[in-house]
This record gives structure tokens, sequence and C-alpha cells, in this order.
């Protein structure tokens, strides 16, 4: 049980921090590491140290910081978040760290650095406001939507939504620019997982 628990934390495409129900550090998913593993952050051995180091770096939210909050956390229900924010880490990329309480009182931390959401959003700006709305109603929907350059020799993959990023595990940078071809192979090695 413990292997497939450990294997699901391990595919996650968010990185991953587990406490038991007094606080005390069990582990870390490799994700959590790429994203915050400096300075021996993730050695730190209660959940408080953690909320500690978060309250400290902090950064104040506008009005487009929220909307990528929300594209970000589409598929969360806001009564099972315990605690959110948005820290500068040491790298200087802007993370979304979300807590939230199972049903036996652990706690999880999920980090997402959300740097990718922000540079969609600013590039959102540039669009006319009816195909923002457009464009964000595709961006906030739960199904999986891919768009291609039918033109193009091939049918590059120039979009791919939030959504389709959940369901593949793959990062933007990771489809956008492949072939349909290559998309099916991400879906089969998802599934193979």
């Amino acid at each position: 049980m413990v292997n497939i628990i450990d294997g699901a934390l391990q595919s996650m495409g968010c990185g991953i921090i587990l406490f038991d129900k007094s606080g005390k550090y069990i582990s870390a998913n490799k994700k959590a590491h790429e994203l915050w593993d400096f300075a021996g952050i993730l050695n730190m051995p209660m959940l408080a140290d953690y909320l500690n180091y978060i309250y400290d770096r902090a950064v104040d939210y506008d009005v487009s910081l929220k909307s990528v909050i929300d594209i970000a956390l589409w598929h969360l229900p806001a009564e099972d978040i315990s605690f959110r924010d948005v820290f500068r880490t040491e790298n200087n990329d802007l993370c979304l760290v979300v807590m939230k309480e199972d049903i036996s009182g652990q706690s999880v931390l999920i980090l997402m650095n959300i740097n990718e959401h922000i540079k969609h959003a600013e590039q959102y700006k540039f669009v006319s406001e009816e195909n923002y709305q457009f464009l964000h109603a595709i961006e906030n929907s739960k199904i999986g939507i891919l768009i291609s350059a039918a033109k193009v020799n091939g049918n590059p993959l120039v979009f791919a939504n939030s959504s389709m990023t959940f369901i593949t595990g793959k990062d933007r940078p990771k489809i956008i620019g492949k072939f349909w071809k290559d998309v099916f192979d991400v879906f089969e090695s998802s599934l193979n997982k």
C-alpha cells in the first residue's frame, strides 16, 4: 500500500509535502524538492516551520494574480482548502501553496509554480476584451482543450488549457509545439504509470 501511495505522490504534477496529525514532517515528492529544495527547507521538522517560511516570503495579491490563483485552483473546491498563499522562492519563482487536511487529520501542502500561469495571463492582456473573455472561458473549462495550427504541416499544438495539463500531468511547454501523435503518447504514458 505504501508503494502505491508513494508512486501516486511521485507522479503528481505539483509538489506535495505530507505532515502527520501533530504537524510533524512525513515526506515530500520529487516536484516539492524541485520547487522548494534549497537551503535545507525540506529538512524542517514541523508544519509550523513551513508556514512561517511562507508568511515571511508572501507576496501581495493584485487582480491579475487573484485570477491566476483561481485558474491554478480550478480543481480544488474552496471548502477543501485550509490555507492558501503565494510566496516568492529563493529562485525568485512565484509559488502557490495550498494546505488541506485529510479525514485522518494529516496535513498536505500542495505547491505549484505559477510563473507559467502568470505568463499566460499577461499574454491574454494583449488580446481584445471579447477574445480575452473567450480565452478565459476556455482556460477555465473543466474539459481538457487542445488547439492546433491546422494550416501548418502536421498540425502542431499551439494551446493547451489547465485542464489538459492536469489530465496529462505535463506542463504546457511539454505539450505546446508537439504534434497530435505526441499527445496521444503522453496519454498512454500517463495511463501506464
